[in-house]
């Protein structure tokens, strides 16, 4: 487990800090795959800059999992990276916010699209919606 640096080779300014679980390699892999779907700052940079032009370094090796986010947070907190959009580290509090406004926006375009759908109708869709590992 570690916390990394991933970097432009040229422009030390464009660099995100996060952790895995993973070999270095196999997690710039994934950064690298990820570039095709620019979702996030990162991968627009990355595609933007070209794949290449980036590196990864290991910026601290942690042993304890549940100190890997605190440790990432450090960093991000140290570093103050421009491609990374988020905390490591959420307040628990705000994750259930987040989570329940997610829910009510999902219900209120559900009603939109069928004025009789309601909260059992969302349990009845999530029950039957297949998982990841089904697919």
């Amino acid at each position: 487990m570690s916390v990394y640096l991933l970097s432009h080779k040229t422009l030390p300014e464009l660099c995100y800090v996060g952790s895995t679980l993973t070999a270095l390699s196999t997690r710039l892999a994934r950064h690298k795959s990820g570039v095709a779907t620019k979702k996030h700052n990162l991968a627009k940079c990355m595609a933007q800059e070209g794949v290449g032009n980036f590196k990864i370094e290991c910026l601290e090796s942690v042993t304890d999992l549940t100190d890997l986010r605190n440790r990432e947070q450090h960093y991000i907190d140290t570093l103050k990276p421009k491609l990374n959009m988020r905390a490591a580290v959420q307040d628990l509090e705000l994750r259930k916010v987040k989570l329940a406004e997610n829910y009510i926006r999902w219900i209120r375009k559900a009603r939109a699209q069928n004025p009789n759908f309601n909260h059992e109708n969302y349990l009845r869709y999530k029950k039957a919606k297949p998982t990841k590992d089904a697919l």
